[in-house]
């Protein structure tokens, strides 16, 4: 019997430099510090998949990878031993940017100098990654998809939790925990909720249409999106969070389609960023979708009926729900798509000229491959 801990890593741990220094012996493929009375074992770091992260590790951290094992044998509670196991167990997730689990206590401790966000720079302009969903169903309407991306905004991103929420401005709901949250919104999401995060998440917009599909002012789609401060990107684990988030998210919410965009001259605001005639914006204005857009961002999700209408050239991953996914890599994430790519079909693009004039309708393009007109 032993007495054992964990530490869970962004960076992979090269533990050789960290222990060797520290007094450990190598022992192929773990190291061993003696002990007067007994010895403590740590072993070489494994990969772990983002779901087998349990959740209380998972929301210390963004983009946890590695999980690093130690023991203490024979088991022992003496605090000399114990500390020199803890004390170990701190210096790995010093270095390499790590949470410690110590599973007989059930203490999860942050070692000295980690943190979740790095300080940073808040300049008046800014840009911002936006990640946006548009889905033609009303699944994520139940209760239990709601929670899977509750869930999953805990596990990746806590910061898009709602600080306030409510249907008008300012909003006056505090967040008082998932499951009253998760009622709100399964009883507000076709009024448009407004949505508070914390920052570096600058804003969450989830809205669903009274009834999806053909409008008097076009076709409406679901629409979810959710938009961070692009300094969070060079961060330590944070551009391998956005992207499970954004792989989970596809998962969730069954989209047509969802891309990955970085939007250039944000005002920056202690609320939500403010625009002006210098900002850019997403080329799909909320709900209206009408079409591929052209610039097709850093990373993006094809559902069906897209899917089977566009050429990827480029590794994708195929969902659960038969999504086709790209995404950027982790340490290149302001590479854009390109038709090098992904090539998609003239007649699938966005028309160049997508704006509403007065009481006229959005264009479309050429081939629309949904149910019914563009409006009724």
């Amino acid at each position: 019997m032993s007495y054992d801990i964990r530490v869970w890593t962004v960076e992979n741990p090269r533990l050789r430099e960290t222990l060797i220094a520290a007094g450990f012996e190598s022992q192929d493929d773990f190291y061993v510090l003696p002990l007067k009375q007994g010895r403590i074992t740590i072993s070489n770091q494994t990969s772990v998949a983002f779901g087998d992260i349990p959740d209380e590790i998972s929301r210390e951290l963004p983009g946890i990878r590695y999980l690093v094992e130690g023991s203490l044998e024979p088991f022992t509670s003496e605090e000399h031993s114990v500390a020199r196991l803890v004390g170990a167990a701190r210096l790995i997730g010093r270095e390499w940017r790590g949470v410690v689990e110590n599973p007989q206590t059930g203490e999860i401790i942050m070692p000295s100098g980690v943190k979740r966000l790095a300080e940073y720079e808040k300049q008046e302009r800014f840009t911002l990654l936006t990640l946006s969903w548009w889905f033609n169903d009303e699944e994520i309407l139940k209760v239990d998809r709601l929670r899977q991306f509750i869930d999953l905004i805990e596990r990746s991103i806590l910061e898009a939790l709602p600080r306030r929420y409510g249907l008008y401005e300012p909003p006056q709901e505090k967040y008082q925990g998932k499951e009253p949250f998760i009622r709100y919104l399964s009883e507000n999401a076709r009024k448009s909720i407004i949505w508070y995060p914390t920052k570096p998440v600058d804003y969450v917009s989830f809205s669903v249409p009274q009834r999806i599909g053909p409008s008097p002012m076009g076709y409406r789609f679901g629409h979810l999106s959710v938009s961070v401060d692009d300094a969070v990107v060079d961060m330590p684990g944070w551009s391998r969070a956005l992207n499970q988030f954004f792989k989970g998210v596809s998962q969730i919410v069954n989209p047509i389609y969802g891309d990955m965009y970085f939007l250039k001259n944000h005002l920056r605001s202690k609320t939500v960023s403010r625009l002006d005639k210098a900002s850019e914006e997403h080329p799909t204005s909320a709900w209206w979708w009408n079409g591929i857009p052209r610039k097709l961002g850093v990373g993006l999700v094809v559902g069906e009926p897209l899917k089977d209408k566009i050429r990827f050239k480029r590794e994708f991953t195929t969902l659960g729900n038969g999504s086709a996914l790209v995404l950027p890599e982790e340490n290149d994430m302001h590479r854009e798509v390109t038709s090098r790519d992904v090539a998609v079909d003239e007649e699938l693009l966005q028309p160049r000229e997508t704006v509403i004039f007065g009481i006229g309708k959005k264009r479309y393009p050429r081939t629309w491959p949904f149910a019914g007109p563009f409006s009724d």
